[in-house]
């Protein structure tokens, strides 16, 4: 396997795959204080927390898709540092 600092970051992954389902165009990463991604599709807007932990949007169909994509990104990308709680445990043989 690749060493885990080659896997995508959750935000270059969640920002490649929202730009694939909702277009180039649609989305922008906004830097503030905490960066998030910005959705605009069809006259609605939604904000992608940092890390994809949270979705606002007014539209909830919108916010479903954008939710979707983004838990099961979480779930497949490893995350930058793994805490002792969520280490996977191996048996010693």
């Amino acid at each position: 396997l690749p060493k885990p600092e080659l896997y995508p970051k959750i935000e270059e992954a969640l920002l490649t795959a929202v730009k694939e389902v909702c277009g180039d165009g649609s989305v922008t990463l906004q830097q503030s204080e905490e960066p998030a991604i910005r959705v605009e599709a069809d006259e609605k807007v939604a904000i992608i927390s940092s890390g994809g932990a949270q979705v606002d949007c007014d539209d909830p169909l919108l916010r479903h898709l954008l939710s979707t994509i983004s838990s099961k990104l979480r779930r497949c990308v490893a995350p930058e540092k793994v805490t002792p709680s969520e280490a996977m445990e191996v048996d010693e043989k």
